[in-house]
């Protein structure tokens, strides 16, 4: 039973906004480094920003990490599809 425990917190540790795998500080650097290289405009980078306060996103995020054009792409995709139309 001790295991499961220990699972679950590594689990819990693991997706923490703060300290985890997917940490928003990490996800952050990950979108500046995007927005340096030009690939994000300043909206672009504000609304991925927003899209970090969602675990699942982070997770993509970091996923991706390895592919900034990959990562910019699925940005841009939810970007289009949620801005509002006078934007």
């Amino acid at each position: 039973m001790s295991e499961y425990y220990e699972v679950e917190k590594a689990q819990i540790a693991a997706t923490s906004h703060v300290h985890g795998e997917y940490s928003i500080p990490d996800c952050v650097k990950l979108l500046k480094s995007a927005k340096d290289d030009g690939f994000l405009n300043g909206q672009q980078f504000s609304y991925a920003l927003e899209m970090l306060k969602d675990e699942q996103n982070r997770v993509l995020l970091i996923t991706l990490k390895d592919s900034k054009e990959d990562l910019v792409e699925w940005i841009l995709y939810n970007y289009v599809d949620k801005k509002p139309s006078n934007i």
